[in-house]
């Protein structure tokens, strides 16, 4: 498969909080100095609700540990870290930028790429950190498009409004469904 190779050489994307105006970035997870608490913050992220919920609960390596508390290890968020840098290093086809407030991790996008102009996001954020993920995605989708991706989708479990309002925020609409899933797809002419 032919991958877009302009993905790799992204640094650092601003974008802004809201309402506060706090200058924050998007950041290849592969160029960070592992700072001391990274796993932790995001073990904290993936317990939280709704994240869990929405993304965690049906899956397999959770639904072994059935009546075991907690659920999302630090062990789970440092094999997930190191999974995504291997990705990096291998410039593998899915690969995560993470969010930051200073040192303060704020939400993660991952990118899958399909092919050399298609890409599916995926994207989590802190749910008790609001205002952050409108202005990330944009500045993040924009930045796609410039390096040469038209067709840029996300997949999304039907009762996840958040999420579908985010999209249809961003210009993406409903094309259909894939893996009981609801398909959002912006398509650059």
């Amino acid at each position: 498969m032919n991958i877009n190779h302009r993905l790799f050489e992204l640094n650092s994307i601003v974008f802004r909080h809201y309402p506060s105006d706090k200058k924050c970035e998007i950041v290849p997870l592969n160029t960070l100095n592992y700072f001391v608490n990274l796993a932790d913050q995001v073990t904290h992220i993936c317990r939280s609700e709704p994240n869990y919920s929405v993304m965690f609960k049906d899956l397999p390596f959770i639904a072994e540990r059935t009546g075991q508390e907690p659920k999302y290890t630090r062990q789970d968020a440092q094999e997930w870290l190191d999974h995504f840098v291997a990705q990096w290093q291998s410039r593998g086809q899915n690969i995560v930028f993470l969010m930051l407030e200073g040192e303060r991790l704020v939400g993660a996008v991952e990118v899958r790429q399909q092919s050399e102009y298609s890409a599916e996001l995926g994207y989590w954020s802190n749910p008790y950190h609001k205002g952050y993920m409108t202005n990330a995605l944009t500045a993040f989708v924009g930045e796609l498009q410039t390096i040469g991706f038209t067709n840029i989708y996300a997949l999304v479990k039907p009762d996840n409004f958040r999420s579908k309002r985010l999209l249809t925020w961003l210009g993406m609409g409903l094309c259909g469904t894939q893996d009981n899933m609801e398909k959002y797809m912006l398509t650059k002419e």
